[in-house]
């Protein structure tokens, strides 16, 4: 089984695996490959490394913040149920039109909230809907507001929904495994669990992809 394993940002790489250029990695068949930050770069890499070869699964696995760190802690390592967008469509006249209201549905038979069509069984290990985000909240406030209007969605990340969807056109299996490593909003890199969440991460990669 052939599996493309997408890490967004040299970042991640380092935190994961320790190394921002890693030349070997653990496991067989399996192509490591970046996506980029945010939810453009990731759909487009996406689709462009699903093309190129035969991929029978997808992953996506790096960094998110927690939006209530009393049922996600920072420094743990979470795998994702499903993606809701936040961030695609308009407001018009005070109410936000989203993305699948306006040209989504024109193209493809996606809705705003897209699950995960591979969850991999992994005990112990905490499954959560994450809010795929444009943006990164700039502050506590942002991020308090943002879990307001989506209660059920326990983290944010910047890539899931986008990959999700390539995947999805391309009838590929797809998965995002999520280090957590601060409290959403919070931007001060001091308060940051790199270490724990990378070491999170990669454990559970070595048990889906071992």
């Amino acid at each position: 089984m052939q599996t493309l394993l997408l890490i967004p940002t040299r970042m991640d790489m380092k935190q994961i695996f320790g190394n921002e250029y890693p030349d070997t990695f653990p496991w067989e068949n399996v192509v490591v490959a970046n996506c980029g930050l945010g939810q453009l770069l990731a759909g487009i890499q996406t689709t462009r490394m699903l093309m190129l070869d035969q991929f029978d699964r997808c992953i996506v696995a790096g960094l998110a913040g927690t939006y209530d760190p009393e049922q996600v802690k920072v420094g743990q390592a979470v795998i994702c149920r499903g993606f809701h967008q936040y961030g695609f469509g308009f407001t018009e006249d005070g109410q936000i039109r989203s993305y699948s209201q306006t040209v989504i549905k024109q193209l493809v038979d996606a809705e705003d909230y897209i699950p995960a069509t591979w969850v991999p069984d992994v005990p112990g290990i905490k499954l959560v809907d994450s809010l795929s985000v444009m943006s990164a909240s700039g502050d506590l406030e942002e991020a308090s507001s943002r879990h307001d209007w989506f209660n059920d969605m326990l983290i944010e990340e910047m890539e899931g929904y986008s990959a999700a969807l390539a995947c999805s056109m391309l009838n590929i299996p797809f998965a995002s495994v999520r280090g957590v490593c601060n409290i959403a909003g919070d931007r001060n890199h001091a308060h940051w669990e790199f270490e724990k969440m990378g070491y999170a991460v990669r454990t559970i990669l070595n048990k889906v992809l071992g």
